[in-house]
């Protein structure tokens, strides 16, 4: 997560950053959108046609194939990508992410 820090209960922004928007971050754009979240929803995908289809669907605003053009100002980052991508995919967002933001990891129940 990109923001204030957790001590101060607000973030910066409230623009969410999907990484991967296959049929997990698919499912959790749909989702937003359907419970009437009207903040900006951006998406990486390294599948250009991802991209454009989660635009024209109205799943997200803006997109992009490269993941450190979309880091800046982004609240919220969801990574929803397969398990044998998330190490290269972490590596990258750790160069992306600016000095001094926090993460935090949020699991599902079972």
């Amino acid at each position: 997560m990109v923001g204030e820090g957790p001590e101060s209960g607000q973030v910066a922004e409230s623009r969410i950053l999907i990484v991967g928007l296959g049929l997990i971050g698919g499912s959790l754009a749909a989702a937003l959108r359907a419970a009437g979240h009207r903040h900006p929803i951006v998406a990486c995908d390294p599948d250009a046609d991802e991209i454009a289809r989660g635009i024209a669907m109205g799943l997200i605003d803006r997109g992009d194939t490269r993941l450190a053009p979309l880091v800046e100002g982004a609240s919220l980052i969801v990574l929803a990508v397969p398990v044998l991508a998330m190490e290269g995919v972490m590596a990258e967002l750790a160069e992306a992410l600016p000095a001094g933001a926090w993460k935090g990891i949020v699991r599902g129940s079972r």
